[in-house]
């Protein structure tokens, strides 16, 4: 069994991470649930909340 090959890092825009604060923000899904829906990590999502937050 081969290794899987890393993803290429992506880059996302501020209205990107806005988006993603916004959709947890709401409370009608989870934090890892935006990042499934989006093909992201919990832990990406989870740091753009907390960092978008506090400005």
């Amino acid at each position: 069994m081969g290794k899987k090959k890393p993803r290429p890092r992506r880059s996302f825009t501020p209205e990107f991470k806005a988006e993603i604060v916004e959709l947890c923000g709401r409370g009608d899904r989870s934090v890892g649930q935006v990042a499934k829906d989006f093909d992201l990590t919990a832990f990406f999502a989870s740091t753009q909340c907390v960092a978008l937050r506090q400005g």
